[in-house]
């Protein structure tokens, strides 16, 4: 995505800012791309009652929070069609699933109430790209990293502009030393037993 769509799809949102404006109100205002992204439910009952009574995590720190990172989110995403019958039989140690609850064997324990969340064909990409679910558990992936670090991008910038800074000033300085010390390091000294060297 470009900066312009960024910027449009982080206005969609309304943010209420910790700080009350001079009023002491707190009024809502439209996202910007370095807000947290809201979270999709008020408070913890509403998202317990809209996933079968299982609370969702915060998948602002899935990406670092978890062990294995992208790769565990990406093999979460499709693991769902392993082992129920469509690629490969089902395992005879899975778990009986109650209504409301799917077969992931990369989830602990093997059971989770969080339906498929992709299937083939769900959008349409601009360049033609195919929308598999491979191609899709990708992006989200990639989206996750993002927002575990939205300033990793300036954190890069000024990383590069403090070590061309610090490379110069290292070519400065031994370029000084080298002028300054070149006349001791090679002059000629010659002692002679009726002089006193100092």
């Amino acid at each position: 995505m470009t900066r312009e769509e960024i910027k449009q799809l982080a206005a969609q949102y309304e943010i209420i800012d910790q700080e009350p404006d001079a009023e002491g109100l707190l009024l809502p205002r439209k996202g910007k791309p370095t807000d947290t992204v809201p979270a999709p439910y008020p408070n913890q009952r509403s998202a317990q009652f809209a996933n079968n009574g299982a609370e969702p995590p915060d998948l602002q720190t899935a990406h670092f929070g978890k062990e294995g990172g992208a790769d565990y989110i990406f093999a979460l995403i499709t693991g769902y069609n392993w082992g129920n019958g469509e690629l490969l039989p089902t395992p005879p140690f899975a778990p009986s699933l109650k209504a409301g609850q799917f077969w992931n064997p990369y989830f602990k324990g093997g059971v989770i109430s969080m339906p498929p969340p992709l299937s083939d064909g769900m959008i349409e990409f601009e360049d033609g790209t195919p929308a598999t679910i491979s191609q899709m558990a990708k992006d989200v992936c990639n989206f996750l990293r993002w927002t575990a670090e939205t300033e990793f991008d300036d954190r890069r910038i000024y990383f590069w502009k403090m070590f061309t800074t610090i490379a110069i000033m290292n070519v400065a300085f031994f370029h000084y030393a080298q002028k300054m010390a070149s006349f001791k390091i090679y002059m000629r000294q010659t002692y002679r037993y009726w002089k006193k060297p100092y």
